[in-house]
């Protein structure tokens, strides 16, 4: 058993510390731990103490409170608990990884990947999270989530006095909001769905973008069905062909039924009950009720400048301007697209696509066929999302998330400001990582061989399993870079040095770190050996 404290009588900060059973570390005001391994330990950040980036594997916990902050930590196997006063940024989940977010707590920007869950408890705020294919956000009575992007099949799950702000709800993801829970706007995304329950509440807008999202009401959900004296006040807006609207239990299943639109209101009778939803900015006719499904037969495209904007690429060659408003485009054969002040959802279509973020919110989903991609985040927040052949994500100046996909080379590049996390266990081809000044990086590389082009800024690189690169170069330096899981057939590699490069090398708290000419510090976590 052995207890860490920082600061300490000989420094503030600490790089590689290994956490075992029974061992503690323990940050609080003006201290630093940088690139912790804990394995089956305990560590806490409070009262201004900061943990940087690390990993916590195998039952690994974290504690950050009364002032404490983390950036960058990884959760795989151990979980982060984030208590009162306490903050966390960038967090990474992954397999059998959590993050508990407790009254007075605050998460912002976290991944949840496969098999990680995060819980929003009372009192509890999680911000801006992205949850992929596998991953669960949960939230609890008082729990806040604000923001929320699901993406490849991730789920949200909003329990009985729970608040959802503003989640995005993307490609075979799914929000479940039980009775009591409150949706405040929501948006389905091409292949989302949203399922509400009876006497659950949405105080906001359901947005449709793209095609193909399915609402499901399983009941009166107080605020978007309306019944007898009792009118809807939330509005279903972009509701096209395409979507989907399941009324399951919201009118009892009749062989016949009929819908009829009335200004923006529409009304559904089935089975004897009369129910109304009330629509904006999405298909004026060609509704269909077959049983409890109601859908469009004929789409409706509506634009503008002021106000949000929905467009649908052609077979040839479009470029779109965002407008003020938020805007859904649907790619085509060869799109260029430039966002706006407010937010952008692009989903590709089978050409090329050059798209770039504006000053709002941006989502963006790379070409479905072989085409490139290039995609480049705005000033807003960031989700970027290869396409099935060779893509460039470009980070923006606002939090940024990468996602590799499909088979093609693909780029990752960082943004130039804030957190940037490069999810690179989702493609399958070659993947090129590119760090920059001024950005924290974490970078998670797949089974095949990549490069990662280090030291600047401040990066934590989740090695993959195929024989990878790690490249440094002169002129792109004076950064920091943590490596986990360095193997036996990956390679360091320095270029356009006049003189040998290594300025320092020894192993610290059982890490191997090796310092530049530089000024770049790179540390091979766990890597108990010098490697020079």
């Amino acid at each position: 058993m052995t207890f860490y404290d920082l600061p300490s009588s000989e420094t503030t900060t600490s790089s590689g510390i290994v956490l075992n059973s029974g061992d503690f570390l323990t940050v609080s005001s003006g201290g630093t731990a940088i690139g912790t391994v804990n394995n089956t330990g305990f560590e806490t950040a409070t009262g201004g103490g900061v943990l940087d980036g690390g990993i916590l594997t195998n039952l690994g916990v974290a504690t950050i409170s009364a002032g404490g902050f983390a950036s960058g930590v990884t959760a795989e196997g151990g979980t982060v608990f984030v208590r009162a006063g306490g903050s966390t940024s960038a967090t990474v989940i992954g397999s059998a990884g959590g993050e508990g977010v407790y009254s007075g707590g605050v998460t912002s920007d976290s991944l949840v990947l496969s098999g990680g869950q995060e819980g929003v408890r009372t009192g509890g705020v999680a911000d801006q999270a992205t949850v992929s294919s596998g991953g669960v956000e949960y939230a609890y009575s008082g729990g806040v989530t604000d923001g929320t992007s699901l993406i490849n099949g991730g789920i949200e799950l909003l329990y009985s006095g729970s608040t959802a702000i503003g989640t995005v709800d993307g490609y075979e993801a799914g929000i479940w909001a039980s009775s009591g829970a409150v949706v405040d706007s929501t948006t389905i995304a091409d292949g989302g769905s949203v399922r509400l329950e009876a006497g659950a509440v949405v105080s906001g807008a359901v947005i449709f973008a793209g095609s193909g999202g399915t609402l499901n009401l399983a009941g009166a959900v107080v605020g978007l069905v309306g019944s007898a004296g009792s009118a809807p006040t939330a509005v279903i807006s972009g509701f096209n062909q395409g979507d989907t609207i399941d009324l399951l239990q919201a009118l009892p299943y009749a062989n016949s039924g009929t819908v009829s639109l009335s200004g923006n209101t529409l009304t559904i009778a089935e089975g004897g009950t009369t129910e109304t939803l009330l629509l904006a900015g999405g298909a004026t006719s060609g509704f269909v009720l077959s049983g409890d499904i109601l859908t469009v037969t004929s789409a409706t495209t509506t634009s503008g400048s002021g106000g949000s904007a929905t467009a649908s690429g052609t077979t040839g060659n479009g470029t779109v301007s965002g407008a003020t408003g938020a805007d859904t485009i649907n790619g085509g054969s060869n799109d260029t697209v430039n966002g706006g002040a407010a937010p952008l959802y692009f989903v590709g279509g089978a050409g090329a696509a050059t798209v770039t973020g504006g000053s709002g919110n941006t989502t963006l989903f790379g070409s479905t066929g072989d085409a490139n991609s290039v995609l480049t985040g705005g000033s807003g927040s960031n989700i970027l999302v290869a396409g099935a052949g060779a893509s460039t994500l470009i980070g923006g100046s606002g939090t940024t998330t990468e996602f590799a996909k499909g088979s093609g080379p693909v780029e990752l590049v960082a943004g130039t400001n804030g957190t940037t996390i490069m999810a690179g266990q989702y493609g399958t081809g070659v993947e090129t990582f590119f760090t920059a000044p001024s950005t924290t990086a974490i970078m998670a590389l797949n089974g095949a061989a990549d490069t990662v082009v280090g030291g600047t800024g401040h990066s934590t690189v989740l090695g993959g399993t195929g024989p990878d690169v790690y490249a440094f170069l002169d002129g792109h330096a004076g950064g920091t870079e943590e490596i986990e899981g360095i193997k036996a057939n990956d390679i360091l590699v320095f270029g356009g040095y006049t003189r040998y490069p290594i300025a320092s090398e020894g192993v610290v708290n059982g890490s191997d770190t090796i310092t530049l000419t530089d000024g770049t510090v790179i540390t091979l976590v766990g890597f108990t050996h010098k490697v020079f």
